[in-house]
């Protein structure tokens, strides 16, 4: 709200106000009050009553004030003070005087500089008196402009000192919420034997995110407190990485660890009596392509030999080369063709300790557990171990389970899981 000017020689010097009555004035004063409350800011009082005015003056029927002012706006419409615009509305003359005015920085300073030059020019009898009146005047302002600016800096600065301890606040709750996100965390991780310092970077970044994602997910919370016991008491071997995955994903998707585990028993049992049934169906084929061969041999030999007697040739001698060891189907020990797959993990545990969990998921998808197998890029044995580590078998055979698993060990004591496409592909995930 801007307040009127009315103040100094604006009232005191005023020729006006000295010929009205102290109640009059009052009058007056509350008439420009009312006037600074419009929006339009024009001056125009539309229904004003003396009568209200006198009870906002606080002048009662019973006042002695309240005869003085009887005729009072007609008086202030003699002094040209108001006008009427009508019957019912009254304008105050010249409303503009009366406002307070906002100038500028410069404005100000021109204000000043061509005050100080005319009173400069002012020539009287008084004029030492004048130059030191009007320097007093002049300090006095500047000194107020200066408390003025010392109050919006001192402002500003309260509102940047409001502003960062707001900033503080809010940065403090979120070191806070933080630090309990981190707390449940660790407590969790012990509760399911997960070694939280030592997992890998992607892994600790799922695992909090699943305890983020709990603050506002109801079903998230009630799946990771259904998750602890069943992974805490898990009886097969399983790193630490390996746990804390099976956590992430049974906290996010919701999915009983129980029922999942038996599920993945099932389709693993599928899948060997599958592989069973192939590899039976092709050494029923070998057999029988072998039989015809054998047949074939002993019907065409007699006529080979009466037709065109052989002839021997001696071959020269050549320098002896070092030549790797190519495992054949008499290699294969009848032994170990009817290992057990329980029996084939235990030994897997026995060599790689705590690293089995990991090593029977790639060997499962590499070889099924087979220790007979051969692929088709010529790799053998139930980790399918190519001819390049034939040496390391010192004339075992690589059908051998524990020694196709010794020797497996080796490699991953040298090399970790890399050199197994299982894992860098990831497709032993699906046996963990």
């Amino acid at each position: 709200m801007k307040w009127f000017k009315f103040y100094g020689q604006d009232f005191v010097a005023d020729p006006k106000m000295g010929a009205l009555t102290t109640a009059q004035r009052l009058i007056w004063v509350y008439l420009l009050s009312m006037a600074s409350l419009s929006e339009k800011k024009d001056g125009v009082l539309p229904f004003i009553t003396l009568d209200h005015l006198r009870q906002l003056a606080g002048i009662g029927a019973d006042d002695e004030n309240w005869k003085l002012t009887d005729g009072t706006f007609e008086l202030f419409e003699e002094m040209k003070l108001i006008e009427w615009t009508d019957e019912h509305t009254l304008k105050i003359t010249n409303y503009e005087k009366y406002q307070e005015t906002q100038l500028t920085d410069a404005e100000r300073a021109k204000k000043y500089r061509d005050n100080k030059k005319i009173k400069l020019n002012v020539t009287t009898v008084t004029e030492g008196v004048t130059k030191r009146h009007t320097r007093d005047r002049y300090r006095d302002r500047d000194r107020k402009d200066n408390n003025d600016t010392k109050y919006k800096k001192g402002s500003v600065r309260e509102n940047i000192t409001s502003q960062t301890a707001r900033s503080l606040e809010e940065k403090k709750a979120k070191d806070q919420k933080e630090a309990e996100v981190l707390t449940e965390a660790l407590y969790t991780a012990k509760a399911i034997k997960v070694d939280y310092e030592k997992l890998e970077r992607s892994d600790k970044a799922s695992f909090l995110y699943v305890f983020i994602k709990a603050k506002t997910n109801v079903e998230i919370l009630k799946n990771i407190k259904q998750a602890m016991l069943p992974i805490a008491e898990y009886g097969r071997p399983i790193s630490n990485n390996a746990r804390a995955r099976l956590f992430i994903h049974y906290a996010n998707n919701g999915v009983l660890l129980e029922t999942r585990l038996e599920r993945n028993r099932e389709g693993n049992s599928s899948i060997k009596a599958i592989i069973a049934g192939a590899i039976l169906a092709l050494i029923l084929t070998l057999a029988l392509n072998l039989n015809h061969h054998q047949l074939l041999k002993a019907t065409t030999a007699p006529k080979a030999q009466a037709a065109s007697p052989t002839v021997k040739r001696l071959k020269a001698p050549s320098a002896p080369t070092q030549t790797i060891p190519v495992p054949t189907t008499a290699t294969i020990k009848p032994e170990r063709q009817h290992i057990s797959d329980q029996n084939i993990e235990q030994e897997i545990c026995d060599v790689f300790g705590p690293d089995c969990r990991v090593a029977i998921a790639i060997a499962k998808a590499e070889s099924g557990l087979n220790c007979n197998a051969v692929s088709p890029t010529n790799d053998h044995g139930v980790f399918q171990l190519n001819a390049v580590h034939m040496p390391k078998f010192n004339g075992k055979s690589p059908y051998d389970c524990k020694a196709n698993i010794e020797v497996a060990y080796r490699i991953f004591k040298e090399q970790g899981f890399g050199p197994w496409a299982a894992y860098t592909n990831k497709s032993f995930l699906k046996f963990l």
